[in-house]
């Protein structure tokens, strides 16, 4: 005896018309106890949204209402009762989201015991004028009193489509640069490989089945940096404009299915290798990562310029050496900076070619050397003839200013050259020379003297240059955030 879906009583009967046989089988259709609203299942009374429903490509939520003689129900604890959202494209089945019944981030239920409710990542329901229908387990969620397992959801009966929207691709939109970091084992997985743009192509591929997304808009450089000491991968992505509503929210897509890869078809294939706490992260320009280090440049270059105006309106000593103090603490002060940065953040980007090694070596070494030339010239202006007294006297009214100068010079020695120019800083400045620096005719013997100090001045002026092409040149290796790209 069994009732058939049709609500169909089917039973043997040893009462038959036939000689030859000795039962027979009967059917009794039962009368209609419980109304089926649509979903070949009586307990169910409503679901949000309905069935055939136009819904929202925004949609994030799903509920399922179950009939008032279900006094209330209780999610399974089976491991393997899910509901599933599945999209239907050119009769073709993605599945988009796949939520267990012990995943309570996901599925909760109703105060009253009668709803459940589903949320939906934001890239579940990502296209618009698509067909989707959910399908739910049988065992999915139990009657709570009699802790009876409930009937589910079979595949293709609760359908929906998303709205219909034309869109056109705003100007203000460009190509985007991304990052994806692999897990450790992906990394494993991927160092371990000899043909590595096979793998490229194979996860571009994967990203754009999966989103999906078209092909052609998927592209990388095949090239990849570690990102820690734990060995991960860190691979960028360039994603080329949309032409349509529906590929106008990849970039959220991507990283909605990375950070929650467990519940969607990224738990599978390559794309298992991406890494979810990190995501689709949009790689940062120069201007947004350093920000703080560009405006403090220019702030020094402003006051540089500021102070050499005045120093040559003024005929001013005094602040033509402020200034280019300024200039030059600036300037070795960031160099020695991004040094150290860069033998802790990227001399470890190859650890087969030992650059860690070799860059702690090469910065004592020139450590060194600038101690050495520090003390000696310290030593030998002490015991020059010529100057060796006023030096002496430099070095008695500023014995802690000499002392900090000559301990930084072990960073770079051109702050020698500022130690040098400090007897300038207490020169008075003579204002008369505002009004009457035109009128004064120069003598033969001044106009070589200005000669030789613009001679001088040319020669400082292009050694500060080559010290600013050195911190651009340190700079930029930086922002890259490794020293050499693999191929």
């Amino acid at each position: 005896m069994k009732i058939m879906k049709n609500n169909t009583l089917l039973f043997a009967s040893p009462i038959t018309n036939d000689k030859n046989t000795s039962w027979s089988l009967n059917s009794i259709q039962l009368p209609d106890a419980l109304e089926d609203r649509g979903y070949n299942n009586p307990l169910i009374n409503s679901t949000i949204p309905y069935i055939n429903e136009i819904v929202r490509q925004a949609t994030n939520t799903l509920n399922i209402t179950f009939i008032d003689a279900i006094e209330a129900v209780v999610l399974s604890n089976a491991s393997n009762a899910s509901i599933t959202v599945y999209k239907i494209t050119d009769n073709n089945i993605n599945i988009r989201q796949k939520i267990l019944s012990t995943m309570k981030d996901f599925v909760s239920i109703s105060p009253d015991g009668k709803t459940i409710i589903i949320s939906l990542i934001n890239s579940a329901l990502n296209q618009y004028n698509e067909e989707y229908y959910v399908q739910m387990d049988n065992n999915f969620v139990k009657r709570a009193m009699y802790v009876q397992p409930l009937k589910g959801i079979a595949n293709g009966i609760w359908r929906f489509k998303s709205d219909d929207l034309v869109y056109k691709a705003k100007s203000s939109e460009t190509a985007t640069t991304c990052l994806v970091l692999l897990t450790v084992d992906g990394s494993h997985n991927f160092t371990s490989k000899t043909n590595r743009t096979a793998y490229f192509d194979n996860l571009l591929n994967e990203l754009a089945f999966k989103v999906p997304v078209r092909r052609e808009r998927l592209s990388s450089d095949y090239k990849f940096q570690n990102f820690n000491d734990s060995g991960q991968i860190l691979i960028s992505i360039s994603i080329d404009l949309p032409i349509n509503e529906n590929e106008n929210t990849v970039l959220s897509d991507l990283n909605n299915m990375i950070k929650y890869k467990n519940i969607t078809t990224f738990f599978s294939g390559t794309t298992n290798d991406l890494d979810e706490k990190f995501g689709f992260q949009v790689k940062e320009g120069l201007w947004d990562k350093f920000k703080p280090q560009i405006i403090a440049a220019i702030a020094i270059f402003i006051i540089y310029i500021i102070f050499y105006i005045l120093s040559y309106k003024l005929y001013s000593k005094k602040y033509e050496a402020i200034g280019s103090a300024i200039l030059r603490l600036g300037l070795i002060i960031s160099n020695f900076i991004f040094s150290i940065l860069f033998i802790v953040y990227n001399s470890t980007d190859k650890p087969e070619f030992h650059l860690y090694i070799l860059s702690v070596i090469l910065l004592s070494v020139s450590l060194l050397i600038n101690f050495c030339i520090a003390i000696y010239t310290v030593y030998n202006r002490i015991n020059d003839p010529v100057v060796g007294k006023d030096f002496k006297d430099l070095v008695n009214r500023n014995k802690g200013l000499v002392t900090v100068f000559t301990i930084l010079a072990v960073t770079d020695y051109e702050y020698l050259i500022i130690l040098k120019d400090v007897p300038r800083f207490k020169v008075a400045i003579d204002y008369k020379y505002l009004t009457i620096r035109k009128d004064v005719p120069k003598s033969n013997k001044d106009t070589s003297e200005s000669n030789k100090n613009t001679s001088n001045l040319i020669k400082i002026r292009l050694n500060l240059i080559k010290k600013c092409l050195n911190i651009i040149e340190m700079f930029l290796v930086l922002t890259k955030k490794k020293l050499i790209m693999s191929i």
